[in-house]
């Protein structure tokens, strides 16, 4: 077992990437890109995380108790440009891969 493996849990492996190193240790890139701290990485985590949610969600109501059949049912129906973009592409395939994923 490496140094790196925790003991117990096979094929765990308690390692950060080598292009992020822990605050105040110096580290290595490894050619794959700038060095970024911990913080800086956890900053930008946060700043992409979504703060708010405006529409409802079916999977969420269904968690708390509240099932919504509103929600899923009847199920959106497709852009008309969205529509008749699948067609033409569907059309355009070749008729021997047409439908069928597997040829044996």
């Amino acid at each position: 077992m490496s140094e790196h493996q925790e003991s117990g849990a096979a094929g765990y492996t308690d390692t950060q990437p080598s292009n992020i190193v822990t605050d105040g240790e110096p580290g290595t890139s490894g050619g794959r890109g700038a060095q970024v701290t911990e913080s800086e990485a956890r900053q930008v985590a946060e700043q992409a995380r979504e703060s708010e949610w405006a529409l409802p969600s079916f999977g969420k109501q269904l968690f708390l108790g509240d099932f919504q059949l509103g929600l899923i049912s009847p199920h959106p129906r497709p852009a008309e440009e969205a529509s008749r973009r699948v067609l033409r592409d569907l059309a355009e395939r070749p008729a021997d891969r047409a439908g069928s994923q597997d040829s044996r």
